[in-house]
């Protein structure tokens, strides 16, 4: 696995905006390259005002990531994050996903994640 992508790259995918691009070929050169959190997928399916073409856009978008769920280590990584980080509970669970697994967090969110020590960010190409 290349790494975790955190909900902002799914929306901007889901949405057709520019920075989805880079998750687009992504995709389409290697499907389950990637993880995401089951944290991810809960916000997504959440997301409200979704359109009926954006909900198939996103059960077909999951299918093509592992799902990682919370496990306990997962857990007291994100207990520590929202201590010591002051991070809401879903940024926490995706942070501590990518780095219970040594993996890089890939994401459009660096003010939240960039404080964080030992977690590895990757920002993709916005074009």
């Amino acid at each position: 696995m290349h790494g975790v992508v955190d909900t902002n790259i799914l929306i901007y995918f889901v949405r057709g905006q520019t920075q989805g691009r880079w998750l687009r070929e992504q995709l389409k050169h290697s499907p389950k390259k990637f993880g995401i959190s089951v944290i991810t997928e809960t916000e997504l399916l959440a997301k409200p005002q979704l359109s009926d073409e954006e909900k198939l856009l996103i059960e077909d978008c999951l299918q093509e990531f592992i799902i990682i769920p919370v496990d306990s280590t997962i857990a007291h990584w994100a207990a520590l994050y929202r201590s010591r980080y002051t991070l809401g509970l879903g940024d926490a669970l995706i942070a501590a996903t990518a780095r219970s697994l040594d993996l890089s967090l890939w994401t459009y969110n660096l003010k939240d994640f960039q404080k964080i020590k030992g977690l590895v960010i990757q920002q993709p190409n916005r074009t």
